[in-house]
């Protein structure tokens, strides 16, 4: 949806369903080149109807989720690794404060009391969508078959809690995306009827 005069700028956001916006979304959004978006995103923030999370990022809301954060901060990229594997119940232990995500090369953000953190994968592995989950259509998350591959290609060494809902038939297809005769055996030691 793109502002028009029959809604203002902050509704057009709202309308959008989207909680976080980088400076090309809010010139899509507002029609306006990035001189006059970054002018206008500023007057918003001093008014108190948007807040800067960071340099080009910006949100509707004072804590908006750090999920669709992730996704904004670094394209293309998928939430994995120990905070998709929290997610789906397979490993209990919560890393606050550190949202893990693939993308094509690694890097870090600290925005406000949160670290994201993205793992560089090869190209091959990061555009195949098998197993990639679109939530709510603000961000993507890796399924529990795909974060479980995706945390032994990164960690061979890593530790699961609960393996007993995965669906191995699932697990099978998306492991071949990776190519590695390691990932096989560590696979193995964990479903050892299926590998």
């Amino acid at each position: 949806m793109v502002y028009t005069h029959k809604f203002g700028k902050i509704e057009a956001l709202i309308r959008s369903r989207y909680e976080v916006f980088n400076l090309k979304d809010l010139s899509v959004y507002w029609g306006e080149n990035e001189s006059k978006t970054r002018e206008a995103a500023r007057y918003y923030c001093n008014t108190g109807k948007l807040f800067r999370l960071k340099n080009g990022l910006y949100s509707l809301y004072r804590v908006p989720s750090d999920f669709e954060i992730a996704q904004k901060l670094s394209r293309p990229s998928y939430i994995t690794y120990h905070t998709a594997l929290f997610a789906h119940s397979i490993n209990f232990q919560l890393y606050a404060q550190i949202i893990h995500s693939a993308a094509n090369r690694k890097k870090s953000y600290i925005v406000g009391d949160t670290n994201f953190i993205y793992h560089q994968f090869k190209e091959s592995i990061l555009f195949n969508p098998i197993g990639i989950d679109s939530i709510g259509k603000t961000y993507a998350m890796a399924s529990a078959e795909r974060a479980i591959c995706d945390s032994l290609y990164l960690n061979p060494d890593i530790a699961f809690d609960r393996l007993d809902k995965i669906d191995t038939d699932k697990l099978v297809e998306i492991s071949q995306i990776y190519g590695q005769k390691s990932l096989y055996k560590n696979l193995k030691l964990y479903f050892p009827k299926i590998f």
